[in-house]
């Protein structure tokens, strides 16, 4: 077999291997068309975000004076802050008191 030969045989395969991802991508298209599900009517829920009346703080923690002094301590409140809300992006937290431990 000659190098010519050999660059035939690779690019004859190669189309071949072309051909039939487009065969198989086609066929998959026609699957999305033929067991097409039902479109589901989704209800949107509108959700009411009531605030407590009293909050019951505790009055030892640390001031807000004190928190923008101390960086460890601010990076702890915004952390906590986002560790609360988790993945609700619609949760409204306030951070009432920190104690340092």
């Amino acid at each position: 077999m000659s190098f010519f030969e050999g660059v035939q045989l690779s690019v004859i395969s190669m189309l071949i291997v072309f051909l039939l991802l487009y065969v198989i991508s086609l066929v998959l298209s026609v699957f999305k068309l033929v067991f097409k599900e039902k479109s589901v009517e989704k209800k949107v829920i509108a959700k009411t975000v009531t605030t407590p009346a009293k909050v019951v703080a505790n009055t030892k923690g640390i001031t807000f004076e004190e928190l923008e002094k101390d960086q460890d301590m601010l990076v702890a409140a915004i952390v906590a802050s986002m560790e609360a809300t988790g993945e609700n992006k619609n949760n409204n937290f306030k951070i009432v008191s920190i104690k340092q431990i």
